[in-house]
């Protein structure tokens, strides 16, 4: 547990845009809280306070009314439960110093309190921007109180005078007191209404435009929509409410509703490593779009525009364009919701604490205001970005005026931010790993070290060096370490129209360029530990963090020679295809009945009907009747074949996990929960690198991640281990935490129970620790059901499936299993591997990740592991697009080399799953369209086999696929495909070997070609022919062909 954050909470002012915008910050520390509200000058480029209240205690939230009449009135909430309404008016400004708080101990500007019968903090707070009167509070949990509060707090004004003449009169829908208070003190404020009895609220929002609706958050899991005109359940213990509707989610940290679309609003989640942003349609039961933003989310703001900032601690104030459209479906107008782009607003260099908007005013486009750790204040315009796109090759265009720049020839420099730089050797950041397969730093660094080596030894680097000299030579800048120079004065126009000071940043960070970076140094099939230290040098690496180690241990866990079996294939089976019996594990991925050893349907029916003489003779009826049987034997039902042939091939399915865990030897599983399915508990196990054992808490505790190793051996079943790497902590903050847990552990969970001062105040304290693995082990203690330990989305997902298949009975895993995979349909999130392995499942969690990142070279290189035969002929058209898409980008890259390299390495992955190569010719090994398929197909079936004989000098084209031959224009002969030996081939080529010639590598009888006249013959022909020495003769500058002054040579410089 750690020492609480300052809170910093900013909100920009509710009323008409101004040309001098208003904000508020509050600030509470450990010492002292405030509230001060500023003005910003966009003249003069300064910020002047306006009002200021201190000493308000513990302050926990803010909110500020959009009372025309009343522009500086603000309610802040505090730990006691109490809300204060608060006049921030210049005056607060001359009160005499000590004069902060009247004669009853609360602030000297406040204008009423709003009190709660159970005393707890409140955590939300929101106005009505459709009547600024309305004022919704929402609270922590109390078992005999109501959490989500309404109040009318126009009582508050009757004796203020109007600050100002702006017109404002309440709507005549008003909302009616839901609430019987006994007795009311006069000018004394009670809610309206109240809900949510015995519930934690985290967030609260007024839908805009509409008096009655209100969103809240409760428990942290359900986002509601209230309907304030409803009354209040009289039951208390009732938790359904009149006019709500409700979405379930795995966690929601605030609520922002849109601006002006009254269906649209926006939530978040936290995680540990990454948060999560969710966008909502109240017209439909689920999230219409979510997407992951690195880092700790603070807060969310909507523009008038529609698009939507988020703040987080790393990275800063980000702006996302939010589009949607229609499209015609099966069912009408279908509409959709997509991420357009996004802009950096703010980066500061301290972790962001938090952000508001300021609405636009012309000519200004608005203003960002931004806290950072320290207090200090930040603001500045929010600036329109010019339109930017990139092709493969590395021209850019930019709008704004338009212009073209070719990356080869144009002053550009590649710029890198501190925090995007690739780390060199030494430099890499020790941070807590994602899984316990991650490299650390050290390995990172030696694998890097070594491949660099290796890389400067082979003759690929040759190349690549030729183009990194051409590039100084063009350009004039220096390599060094991988790095480009720094140009103070890039691209910068002299008449001052477009100054692109920001663009060597964009393109170190353009996706396309930190593709082509790592294809340079690897990053591909042949090593995927490689890949993981590649990864971890650019931009994006917490996408990948952990992934490609991962890819690494189910290759060589799950092997083809140990996880084939007669009827099934695991081979790099995961999690959700093992527990499930999915069907692209079985050798034939597309039937849909059970394996052949289990009887059919027809079979079953027809048993009673074998022997119709044995059933009408006279003996077989005496003996029927003789047993007691003479009633005709009952048809089975079709549910009951159905029941009986599924438990059939679940046993089948499960007898070959068995054999082939056999196969892999001893494993060191402890105990499990008591099932029917242990072999593939034990193989899910393997999968997530097995069970924590002594060897893994010892790893993670010199790794300096105690609280997961103590968590780890607490759900192995060792509590007194996880006591004891607490208890050896050196943070006397983990002494806390291990005495916490033995002093529960020694009492029985039911004497805990009869606590109410333990269940009134231990889910609280549980929910303010930090640390998720502490927080488990807690909830678990507490008695807190497994469905809401596993649900925390900042334990790895391996151990939480780790944890699961260790403690929970067959239905309960297979429950938590099934929300996993319906979590997967929306993720795009890499981290989920796990959960498909190399099955067709994979495709789409591919195909949105591809959407989200652009990122085709790692989901090409991915989708490559898949073995062919589990897929259907529309995935492998989907592989195959991404296949050719990344080739395409090596070729226009000039990495010819690593392309040469993915074909070979992918062509080896088909060949050991068993790939087909019926798209190629068997005779001249010409690529098949979909009609010489069909011709070849045809011959070979007549003919019972397919002719492998080469064709003779005089034929003009292949004798089983018809396509024209390729000739060599030196020689006349045909240019035979590597698949065919040279023994076999050298006595249809001609007499070229007889006549002197020497064409034994593999690499001289290659077929080269000019781009440009198309002639092209042998490799070591062509090469002879321009550099000289063929039959004795000089070089020659022109093409080989008669009639052709194509000059080849001088095309294509070395």
């Amino acid at each position: 547990m750690s020492l609480p954050q300052p809170l910093r909470l900013a909100i920009s002012s509710p009323h008409a845009p101004s040309p001098n915008p208003k904000f508020v910050i509050a600030n509470q520390t450990s010492s002292s809280s405030d509230i001060k509200l500023y003005s910003y000058d966009r003249t003069a480029k300064q910020l002047g306070l306006v009002g200021l209240q201190t000493d308000l205690g513990q302050l926990r939230a803010v909110a500020w009314s959009g009372i025309p009449q009343y522009p500086h009135i603000v309610a802040a909430g505090l730990s006691t439960g109490r809300t204060l309404l608060l006049n921030l008016s210049p005056s607060t400004l001359t009160y005499p110093l000590g004069s902060n708080t009247s004669v009853s101990n609360l602030p000297s500007s406040t204008l009423a309190v709003l009190p709660v019968k159970q005393s707890r903090p409140v955590t939300a707070l929101d106005f009505s921007t459709h009547d600024p009167n309305y004022l919704a509070s929402g609270l922590e949990r109390h078992r005999s109180d109501y959490s989500l509060l309404v109040w009318d707090i126009s009582t508050a004004f009757t004796t203020l005078p109007p600050e100002t003449n702006a017109p404002f009169s309440r709507q005549p829908e008003r909302l009616g007191l839901g609430v019987q208070h006994p007795r009311t003190a006069p000018g004394e404020i009670k809610n309206i209404q109240h809900y949510c009895p015995a519930e934690h609220i985290h967030s609260v929002a007024f839908v805009p435009g509409s008096i009655s609706h209100l969103l809240a958050s409760a428990n942290n899991r359900s986002i509601r929509l209230f309907d304030i005109r409803s009354p209040t359940p009289t039951n208390a213990r009732d938790p359904s409410t009149p006019g709500q509707a409700n979405w379930i989610t795995r966690a929601v940290n605030c609520i922002k509703p849109h601006p002006v679309r009254e269906e649209r609003f926006a939530s978040y989640e936290i995680g540990q490593h990454a948060s999560v942003v969710r966008i909502w349609d109240t017209r439909k039961r689920e999230e219409v779009l979510s997407f992951d933003v690195q880092g700790s989310i603070v807060g969310l703001n909507w523009t008038e525009k529609g698009e939507l900032s988020v703040g987080s601690r790393e990275g800063g104030v980000t702006l996302w364009d939010v589009v949607d459209g229609k499209r015609l479906g099966q069912d009408g107008m279908d509409e959709w919701v997509a991420l357009g782009g996004c802009r950096q607003l703010v980066k500061p260099k301290q972790p962001l604490h938090a952000f508001s908007l300021a609405p636009p005013s012309s000519p200004s486009n608005g203003d960002v205001l931004f806290v950072v750790r320290d207090g200090t204040i930040g603001i500045g315009p929010i600036t329109s970005s010019q339109a930017l796109a990139s092709s493969a090759r590395g021209d850019m265009s930019i709008s704004s005026p338009l212009r073209i720049y070719d990356a080869s020839h144009d002053d550009i420099h590649l710029i890198e931010t501190d925090d995007e730089l690739p780390p060199e050797d030494g430099e890499l950041e020790d941070s807590p790993r994602q899984n316990r397969f991650q490299l650390p730093p050290s390995r990172v660094a030696s694998i890097l070290h070594d491949a660099r080596s290796s890389r400067s030894q082979s003759p690929s680097s040759f190349a690549t060096a030729l183009r990194g000299t051409s590039a100084v030579r063009d350009t004039g800048h220096v390599e060094s370490r991988g790095r480009q120079t720094v140009n103070e004065d890039l691209m910068h126009e002299a008449d001052g129209e477009l100054a692109l000071a920001g663009l060597g940043r964009t393109l170190g960070t353009d996706v396309g360029v930190v593709m082509r970076r790592r294809a340079e140094e690897g990053y591909g099939l042949s090593d995927m530990l490689l890949n993981a230290a590649v990864a971890t040098r650019y931009p994006g690496r917490e996408r990948v963090a952990g992934m490609w180690e991962f890819v690494q241990h189910l290759t060589t866990t799950l092997t083809a020679e140990v996880s084939q079996t007669r009827l099934y294939d695991f081979t790099y089976a995961g999690v959700l295809p093992l527990w499930f019996n999915d069907s692209s594990l079985h050798e034939n991925p597309v039937m849909s009945s059970p394996p052949s050893s289990i009887r059919s349907h027809s079979t079953l029916t027809d048993a009673t009907v074998r022997d119709p003489a044995k059933q009408i003779s006279a003996a077989w009826t005496s003996l029927r009747h003789a047993q007691g049987s003479a009633a005709a034997p009952t048809k089975p039902t079709l549910a009951s074949l159905r029941g009986t042939a599924r438990a059939e091939a679940d046993d089948s399915f499960s007898a070959a996990v068995d054999e082939v865990m056999a196969r892999r030897g001893p494993d060191n599983v402890g105990r499990l929960p008591i099932g029917s399915k242990d072999g593939i508990r034990k193989a899910i196990l393997a999968v997530c690198g097995g069970a924590p054992d002594l060897a893994e808490v010892n790893r993670l505790v010199q790794d300096e991640q105690r609280t997961k190793a103590a968590a780890m051996a607490y759900f192995a079943g060792d509590a007194d281990r996880a006591v004891s790497v607490l208890q050896n902590s050196p943070n006397s903050k983990h002494h806390l935490i291990s005495t916490t847990i033995s002093a529960f552990l020694a009492s029985p969970p039911s004497a805990r129970s009869r606590q109410s001062t333990f269940n009134d105040n231990w889910r609280a304290m549980v929910s303010r620790i930090e640390d998720p693995y502490v927080r488990c082990m807690l909830s678990r203690i507490g008695g807190e059901s497994w469905e809401s330990v596993l649900g925390e989305e900042g334990v790895g997902l391996l151990d939480r499936i780790g944890m699961a298949v260790l403690n929970l009975s067959d239905a309960e895993l297979s429950s938590f299993l099934s929300e996993r995979q319906r979590h997967l349909s929306r993720s795009t999130d890499l981290a989920n591997l796990p959960l498909t392995g190399f099955t067709p499942s994979l495709i789409p969690l591919l195909g949105r990740h591809l959407d989200r990142t652009g990122d085709i070279q790692t989901v090409a290189l991915l989708s490559s592991l898949i073995p062919s035969t589990r897929l259907g002929k529309a995935q492998r058209e989907i592989v195959a697009r991404w296949r050719e898409g990344y080739r395409d980008l090596l070729d226009a890259w000039g990495l010819w080399g690593q392309r040469v390299e993915f074909d070979v390495l992918r062509r080896q992955e088909g060949a050991d799953a068993k790939e087909t190569t019926e798209h190629v010719c068997p005779v001249c090994a010409a690529p098949l369209g979909k009609l010489e398929q069909d011709r070849v197909g045809r011959k070979v079936e007549i003919e019972h086999r397919a002719a492998t004989m080469w064709p003779s000098e005089r034929t003009k084209a292949c004798s089983l696929c018809a396509q024209v031959l390729p000739r060599c224009c030196i020689c006349l002969t045909h240019v035979s495909p590597p698949h065919l030996d040279d023994a076999h081939t050298s006595t249809r080529r001609g007499s070229w070997e007889a006549r002197g010639g020497k064409n034994s590598d593999a690499l001289d009888g290659a077929y080269v070609c000019c781009l440009t006249c198309r002639h092209g013959g042998h490799a070591n022909h062509i090469l002879s022919w321009f550099e000289g020495g063929l039959d004795g003769t000089e070089g020659h500058d022109t093409c080989p062909v008669a009639g052709c002054s194509c000059a080849c040579a001088n095309l294509y410089p070395a």
